[in-house]
Order: structure tokens, then C-alpha cells, then sequence
């Protein structure tokens, strides 16, 4: 119980701290509700940051307040002593913070609001189809629609290869000593046809061998070896429906990465109002400025403000953009930060449960989870000395990977990615006017993911890296493909 509330609560508190300082930004939201289904939206984007808030506020190097921190407590009855003292002076009531946690558990699992009942519900079993799942996000929706459709594909190629299984069970040229020869040799193209008994003794008599023959009653005197259908009149006929099964396959790929994909992904875009409707991802950018580096934002912000002004129909709003937030350099802090608070709560539950284990007499178990929780220990050691160097270093003073920029309409959005639309190849931004260059570097301009499909931590990888990380797994693919190729 209280390991579920330490699990749950933190989150949720982080949660309600983040809604609490974004309510004065929230309120702009609240005019989505006036908007019509397929009129344009003229209200202001959402009223929330397209960077997360929590990636904003890390303080590298310091230890987060813990509700019941146990660290050196010596036995379970200390523990429930502490936590319950911790509850008190946080003004926490136990059983409330207990309810806090297993609503958010229920809120951010896959649940949908229930506007009568105003709780969340799992969706029903049966009834629920791929289509009614878009609010879980399109790839959600995209991945059981596609595994229906390849059902239903599989299920028409099956038919379509009915006539050739039909005549390969009917074959006796495979060994059927062996169990698996028996099964699934049957069932292929080396048992098609028979020979007789004496066997197929030339070529000419392999390829002539018989595929298919009626038996007949012995009073209608027809000739034991007549033979009704031979495999030299049916294999062209076997390998047209082959070729037919491979053609619809390929075809419902091309389908559906080309038309169904996309249209999905459009019909959800225009159904769903969200922070990537208003929002650009630039790349490219200059690290760092020559001068007044610290206002980054500002600059940035009013390159794309002329560049609307100089359009051939310029957009003449001062307050058309509502948001830039940087991708700054952090040199992987980010995702060592993560992976020490992961440390933190693993070794909160191991503490818990050594102290429980001496409390019982487990010995060997308590011994077994103190090397555990020293394992541990030095683990959150290093990555706080690591992230100490971090720590000094200021936000307005580290280096730019790529920016969101998040403008107040739609339209403004599109009208920057029209302009920009030819900047996405390498060879094309050579010839960027300098009116869309951004400190004289040629920028890349695309329209943003949504905020919940971008891994934060890995914004500022380098760049050099991953190319180097996708040289190797390449080449080592390759060799294991040389290799397979040798040994067949």
C-alpha cells in the first residue's frame, strides 16, 4: 500500500503542480469550445508549452523531497512510523493521498472519461473498434486496423492457394517416414504428382508423372494407369495463382503506406485539436550566437515575425507567434537525471523490503538486498557527480540543438512551411534566400510531432553520434546477411 502511494502520489503531485502553474496559460483553451467541426480554428493554440515543464524545471544534481523518505530507518515498525509521520507534516491525509494515486494510476492508464459518471472506464472488450481508439493516438488506431486488413488479406491468399495445397496433399513423392515430411512436406510443391510403381526412372518421366486420377468403380473397365490431370498441365496454372497471392500482397502494402496511412493520419489531425496544429520543429540552427546569446528566444522569435511580414500576402500580427522553446545541449543529462530518479524509487522498494526481510528473520534475504541497495547507492553517487559539472551551468548559456516554434492560427503554421518547404533537402537549402535564413544559416523546417511522441532526452544527441550508431548496425547487418548467405 504505501509502495503504490509513493509510486502513484509523486506523480500525480508533480501533475497537480504543473496544472497549477499553467491555469493562468489555461485559460485560453477554453475557447475550443466554440469551435465547429471543419471550420477553421481562430483561437490561440491550447494555452499549454510544447516543451514539457518537468524537462524545463530539472535541477541537475539535487535530490527531489520525498513523502516518507525511509533511508535510515532500522526496522519496519520505523518505517511505518516515518512514513506516516511524513504524511502529517506534509498535511497529507494517507487514505486521501491513497485515493489521489489510484486515480491517477486509472488516468493515465488506457481509460476514457466517462462525462456522466465522472470516472474513468476501460474500454469495452468487444465493442471497442480500432477506429474508436484514435484518442490513444493514431499509431494506436494504425496498428490494429492493419493487423484486421492483413487478416483479411491472409484469409483471401489462403483461398487462392486452396488449389495448390489440394494437389501437393494429393502427391506421394515426399518420404513420409519422418513425422515432419509427413505434416508439413505434404503440404508443399515437392509432393505434387505420383509416380508409378516402378518408380519415375527418367526425366521425361518425372516431368510427365501423373498430378491427379479419378478412381473409378472396377465394373466401368477403365485402365488402372490412366491418368486424368498430369503436373506438366497444371504448373503454370499453380504458379499464376502464386504470382496472383504475392501481387495482392504487395499491393495492400503499397495501399496502405501510400493512401491509407495518410488519410488516417488526416482525418484524426483535423478530429483532434492539439499543440502540433500550431507548431514548427526547426533544425539546423546555429549553436551558439555571436552576440546576446542569452536572448536566443527573442531573436528567433522575430526572424519568423519578418518572416510573415515579407510573405507575398504578409501577416501583418505582431502577436502572431505564441511560443518558441530551444532544445538545449545538456550532453545527456536529461536521460542520466531520469535514470536517477528510477535508482531512487527502486531503492526506496528495496530499503522497504530489507527492513521487512530483518523484521521477519530472512537473514539471507536482508543481506542479499543491502549488497542490492549499495549497488545502488554508488550507481545515484556517480550520476550525481556527473550531473554536478551540469548543475553549473546555466540554461541561457548551453548550446542550441533545435527549437518548437508555436504560432497563435493554424494558417500562420502553414504559410511558414509553404515557405520553407523546398529547405528540407540538403542540396535545396543552398539556394535559400537569405530573407529566410536565420543568423546566415540555412534552417530546416517541419511541422511538429506531437509533444507526447518525442523522447526529451534524446533531443540532444549529437548529431555525429547517431550517424556513427546507424554506420555500425548497418554494417553489421550486412555482415550477418553475408554471412547467412555463405552458410545457405
Amino acid at each position: 500500500r504505501r509502495t503504490f502511494i509513493l509510486r502513484h502520489s509523486r506523480a500525480a503531485w508533480m501533475a497537480a503542480e504543473s496544472v497549477n502553474e499553467l491555469s493562468e496559460a489555461d485559460e485560453v483553451g477554453e475557447e475550443a469550445d466554440g469551435v465547429a467541426g471543419g471550420e477553421e480554428s481562430d483561437r490561440e493554440p491550447l494555452g499549454i508549452n510544447f516543451v514539457s515543464e518537468a524537462t524545463r524545471r530539472t535541477k541537475f544534481g539535487e535530490r527531489p523531497d520525498e513523502v516518507g523518505n525511509d533511508q535510515e530507518i532500522e526496522d519496519s515498525s520505523e518505517i511505518a512510523v516515518e512514513v506516516d509521520a511524513g504524511f502529517q507534516m506534509s498535511g497529507f491525509d494517507p487514505d486521501a493521498l491513497l485515493a489521489e494515486a489510484k486515480l491517477h494510476q486509472r488516468r493515465t492508464a488506457c481509460t476514457v472519461l466517462n462525462k456522466e459518471t465522472g470516472e474513468y472506464e476501460f474500454e469495452p472488450l468487444w465493442t471497442t473498434t480500432p477506429r474508436t481508439m484514435g484518442h490513444l493516438g493514431v499509431g494506436v488506431q494504425l496498428y490494429f486496423q492493419f493487423i484486421k486488413q492483413m487478416g483479411a488479406i491472409f484469409l483471401v491468399m489462403t483461398l487462392i492457394s486452396l488449389p495448390a495445397l489440394s494437389f501437393n496433399i494429393m502427391g506421394s513423392m515426399v518420404d513420409d517416414s519422418s513425422s515432419v515430411n509427413n505434416v508439413f512436406g505434404r503440404l508443399s510443391i515437392a509432393n505434387l504428382g505420383n509416380c508409378p510403381a516402378s518408380g519415375c526412372q527418367s526425366a521425361e518421366k518425372l516431368r510427365d508423372r501423373c498430378a491427379f486420377a479419378f478412381h473409378l468403380p472396377v465394373f466401368l473397365e477403365r485402365e488402372q494407369d490412366t491418368c486424368d490431370l498430369r503436373v506438366k498441365d497444371i504448373t503454370q496454372w499453380l504458379g499464376l495463382l502464386d504470382g496472383l497471392s504475392i501481387l495482392l500482397f504487395m499491393s495492400f502494402g503499397v495501399y496502405f503506406v501510400q493512401r491509407w496511412i495518410p488519410r488516417i493520419v488526416r482525418e484524426t489531425d483535423e478530429a483532434q485539436i492539439t499543440p502540433a496544429d500550431y507548431t514548427i520543429w526547426i533544425h539546423q540552427l546555429p549553436k551558439v550566437l555571436c552576440e546576446d546569446h542569452e536572448h536566443y528566444e527573442e531573436k528567433l522569435m522575430d526572424h519568423f515575425q519578418g518572416v510573415l511580414k515579407s510573405l507575398k500576402d504578409p501577416v501583418d500580427d505582431d502577436q502572431a507567434i505564441y511560443d518558441v522553446s530551444l532544445v538545449r545541449e545538456y550532453n545527456g543529462a536529461i536521460m542520466r537525471f531520469t535514470s536517477k530518479g528510477q535508482h531512487l524509487q527502486d531503492q526506496d522498494n528495496a530499503q522497504m523490503l530489507e527492513a521487512q526481510a530483518r523484521a521477519s528473520g530472512k537473514e539471507k534475504v536482508a543481506a542479499k538486498l543491502r549488497k542490492t541497495i549499495a549497488k545502488r547507492d554508488s550507481k545515484i553517487n556517480c550520476i550525481e557527480r556527473s550531473l554536478g559539472k551540469e548543475a553549473k551551468i546555466t540554461d541561457e548559456n548551453r548550446g542550441v540543438c533545435s527549437a518548437f516554434v508555436t504560432f497563435r492560427h493554424e494558417q500562420y503554421k502553414d504559410k511558414i512551411l509553404n515557405e520553407y518547404r523546398f529547405g528540407r533537402h540538403a542540396l535545396f537549402r543552398l539556394c535559400q534566400p537569405e530573407r529566410l535564413r536565420f543568423q546566415g544559416h540555412m534552417l530546416k523546417v517541419v511541422e511538429a510531432c506531437e509533444p507526447t511522441d518525442l523522447y526529451w532526452e534524446n533531443l540532444d544527441y549529437n548529431r555525429w553520434k547517431r550517424l556513427m550508431r546507424k554506420g555500425v548496425v548497418f554494417v553489421l547487418t550486412f555482415l550477418v546477411l553475408v554471412l547467412c548467405s555463405i552458410v545457405i
